[in-house]
């Protein structure tokens, strides 16, 4: 009897174990008219394609030059200032600028390399030689 209640305790607690790591690792909730505002901002930003040239920026519009980076490869990411990159380009490879942007006082540049588009900070560029 000793031993079956022990079971039954055991996997109470490893239930509630479980539960709570999902708990932990669920996303934002948000509201129906919350999600439907993101979508359409998100749409529209899409839609229109409009990547100005920011104040600053070193590269502007139509203009080559060469990924560097730390490591081998460069992420490519589908907003200035993601934390996951969506692709990742050699550190070498030759871009082409799409445009600019600045997010949170630092350059971005929408770049279209062999792997895709996607956006990568200023210092990840270097001129053509």
């Amino acid at each position: 009897m000793k031993r079956k209640n022990l079971i039954y305790i055991l996997l109470a607690l490893s239930s509630l174990f479980i539960l709570s790591l999902a708990c932990s690792q669920a996303g934002e909730i948000i509201t129906p008219a919350e999600a439907t505002q993101r979508y359409e901002a998100t749409q529209s930003a899409s839609e229109s394609g409009v990547v100005g040239d920011a104040e600053g920026a070193e590269y502007l519009e139509g203009e080559e030059a060469i990924l560097v980076g730390q490591g081998y490869l460069v992420g490519l990411y589908s907003n200035p200032g993601d934390e996951s990159a969506v692709s990742f380009a050699t550190r070498g490879d030759q871009i082409t600028v799409e445009g600019s942007e600045l997010y949170e006082g630092e350059v971005w540049y929408r770049v279209e390399t062999i792997a895709g588009s996607g956006w990568v900070q200023a210092d990840s560029l270097a001129p053509m030689e």
